[in-house]
């Protein structure tokens, strides 16, 4: 009797009245793995009912491998969906022309991006799109997160604090650092360390050794030995370290320019008529794929396919006299321009223009004392297309 027959077996001994299960010789069992199991059985329900003191009940199991997990497990990471979210404030470079520390989200969520020296910044829809990469530090433990592809962008708006943008999406690998001291015998590219540290570093992450970060760069591990628990550097050490030396992730020093965009700056116009909201949120989304079909010696994703991207809106607002024309504007489906505009000074400046946005009728809602209209809106292309948002630092 095999393992998995024999843990049947099992689960069927403990039913009630069962005497004994033994598997039976008996009986073509087709294509399908299977078995069949012989329970005798006593009960004094069972005499009642059935008018005999003991039968023999027969079971059939059948068994069917549904998918095998990789035996290598090298493999499981390409397997998995590998998810990312990140939300951050907007916050303006504070010089006109400079990119915002948000630049690489932008980009890598709309495509293109034009910088005119000393007047603005601006992000507008490209075919390409490129990815990119997130490191961060959570205590002990450094994340390096590469491949990193976005689906959607949100850019929000509430009566107070800073505009936020919040990313979704996925990525290719995450490659982790700990922290952990040296031992004695350690070489400029062969780090020793405390037994058991090798596993906490992987192939690929950047760490610094004690105060040695070669000049801001950081040093790649090239190899790593947990059985000697060694690391190995593709870049020599300034010098071999002594023993007791602390080996952790590497970031480069963070860079906060300027200063968060504040909501209350905020200022949205709907046909160049200005429309009083309460919030208002305007989301890039756009349709990946991460290739995983490809026979590849890299065990990730191969890379990712883009497909149709949408721009679309939701702005809350009280119900004013004349927002009953946005019920209008909604069965004509007339297009306008809806154009965001916050910050108070050159550099600190945002703008967002959707120059050709429909709205949905709006929903009414809210209670006795004040009414209130929540808009949806999808903004448009229009001509050649790839124009239907554009967001501007200036």
């Amino acid at each position: 009797m095999g393992p998995l027959i024999a843990q049947a077996a099992d689960i069927l001994a403990q039913v009630p009245g069962i005497q004994a299960v033994r598997q039976s010789s008996r009986a073509v069992l087709g294509d399908t793995p299977a078995a069949l199991l012989e329970a005798v059985c006593e009960n004094e329900q069972w005499e009642r009912e059935l008018g005999a003191s003991s039968l023999t009940l027969e079971a059939r199991l059948s068994f069917a491998i549904v998918e095998p997990l990789p035996s290598d497990p090298a493999l499981v990471p390409a397997t998995r969906d590998q998810v990312m979210a990140l939300a951050r404030a907007c916050r303006a470079a504070g010089s006109a022309g400079a990119k915002p520390s948000e630049a690489a989200l932008l980009k890598a969520a709309l495509g293109g991006e034009t910088v005119t020296a000393g007047a603005s910044v601006v992000y507008s829809p490209a075919l390409d799109l490129p990815s990119l990469s997130l490191c961060f530090r959570e205590g002990h433990t450094t994340h390096f997160v590469s491949g990193c592809v976005v689906e959607s962008l949100a850019l929000s708006l509430e009566s107070k604090g800073a505009l936020t943008l919040e990313a979704k999406g996925k990525f290719k690998m995450a490659l982790h650092a700990g922290s952990e001291e040296t031992a004695a015998g350690s070489t400029t590219t062969l780090i020793k360390l405390a037994a058991g540290g090798a596993k906490l570093f992987d192939v690929g992450a950047y760490v610094r050794v004690g105060s040695d970060d070669q000049a801001g760069q950081g040093y790649l591990i090239s190899a790593k030995d947990e059985d000697a628990d060694t690391i190995t550097l593709a870049q020599a050490c300034t010098q071999a370290p002594a023993a007791g030396q602390l080996v952790q992730g590497f970031l480069p020093a963070p860079s906060l320019a300027g200063a968060p965009v504040q909501s209350h700056t905020g200022l949205l116009t709907l046909d160049s008529a200005e429309l009083l909201i309460t919030s208002g949120t305007i989301t890039i989304a756009n349709q990946l794929k991460m290739i995983e079909e490809e026979v590849s010696s890299d065990p990730y994703p191969t890379g990712f396919a883009a497909g149709q991207r949408s721009v679309t809106g939701e702005l809350k607002c009280f119900f004013r006299r004349t927002y009953a024309g946005l019920f209008s504007r909604a069965k004509s489906q007339a297009a306008a321009a809806v154009r965001l505009s916050a910050g108070e000074s050159a550099g600190h400046k945002l703008r967002l223009d959707l120059p050709q946005a429909v709205v949905d009728t709006p929903e009414a809602g809210g209670d006795e004392y004040q009414r209130e209209l929540t808009v949806n809106l999808t903004g448009l292309a229009s001509g050649a297309g790839e124009n239907e948002i554009s967001v501007t630092y200036k």
